[in-house]
């Protein structure tokens, strides 16, 4: 078998994949419900074997993770994920107290 690309078809990993940790972190910074409109969630994990197609299921990613984890694994293209993120930027204020606060560190551990 032969695999080419067209040479106008750009190599890119657009699908981000989250574990249930990972979600959990991106639902603490409010993205849940623009993360809800985007996402997919993948039923379960399998690989194959190349040269018969022979399959193993790896694991369950579904419903399972929720209730083992509390969190979806989920996958979301990488231009979604960055809309989401960039649209909750552009709705926080700059003078709002409550965000979190981003300070620059050197190589000691110091806050400059």
């Amino acid at each position: 078998m032969s695999m080419s690309r067209p040479p106008n078809c750009v190599s890119s990993a657009p699908a981000f994949r989250s574990v249930p940790n990972g979600t959990r972190v991106l639902h603490a910074l409010g993205l849940k419900a623009a993360l809800e409109k985007v996402q997919v969630l993948p039923a379960g994990k399998a690989i194959r074997l190349w040269n018969t197609g022979q399959s193993w299921k790896l694991f369950d990613l579904g419903l399972e993770s929720v209730e083992r984890y509390g969190f979806p694994y989920i996958t979301i293209h990488r231009g979604d994920l960055h809309g989401v993120i960039a649209q909750a930027l552009m709705q926080t204020s700059p003078d709002d107290s409550s965000q979190p606060q981003m300070h620059r560190t050197d190589t000691s551990g110091r806050t400059r």
